[in-house]
């Protein structure tokens, strides 16, 4: 087993060493482990979920632990499409709180740890869905080239009379013809 300073060292690296020390912290206060035990079991956990060493297998496919999930957690989930998997998955991947049963389904859940284990996975994801600049310019939405609101311009500066249309006057100062 390597040493508490490399093991710290890694945890360092991931960016999560301050919260394996809130997590041995927390341990020794709820759970009244003492701190010997408390870092243990905290190690343990860290170690399972940031540097995973066992793997299960499907088929071709190397799984890492957290794809070990119980089956009953999304038995009553309604199904949910890939694309609905995803979205839920990025708009929940800042939230360390999230809990397998939060997830619309198994595969939301499996993307959202995916996401979290492997930063570039989610950039390239969010690369997909970040529409286009020729797909933004072509779309309805982007053609609107503001002629209604150069008639309602003109039709306010009409109303105006004499008064300069390109004069802002703070909110309540009167005009010299009001």
């Amino acid at each position: 087993m390597e040493s508490k300073a490399a093991f710290e060292k890694k945890l360092n690296g991931k960016g999560v060493l301050n919260e394996f020390q809130r997590r041995v912290e927390y341990l020794v206060q709820k759970d009244e482990h003492n701190q010997s035990n408390a870092y243990s079991k905290a190690r343990k956990e860290f170690n399972d979920l940031y540097f995973p060493k066992k793997h299960s297998r499907i088929g071709d496919i190397t799984l890492p632990p957290w794809c070990n999930l119980n089956r009953q957690t999304f038995a009553n989930k309604k199904p949910i499409t890939s694309r609905q998997a995803v979205d839920w998955a990025v708009e929940n991947v800042a939230f360390k709180s999230a809990k397998p049963k939060d997830a619309p389904g198994a595969a939301a859940w499996l993307y959202l740890q995916r996401f979290r284990a492997d930063p570039e996975f989610l950039n390239e994801v969010l690369k997909k869905r970040v529409p286009t600049v020729s797909k933004i310019e072509s779309s309805k939405d982007f053609g609107d080239d503001g002629r209604k609101h150069f008639r309602l311009i003109d039709k306010l500066t009409a109303e105006l009379g004499d008064q300069d249309a390109n004069t802002v006057l703070p909110s309540g100062q009167k005009t010299d013809q009001s």
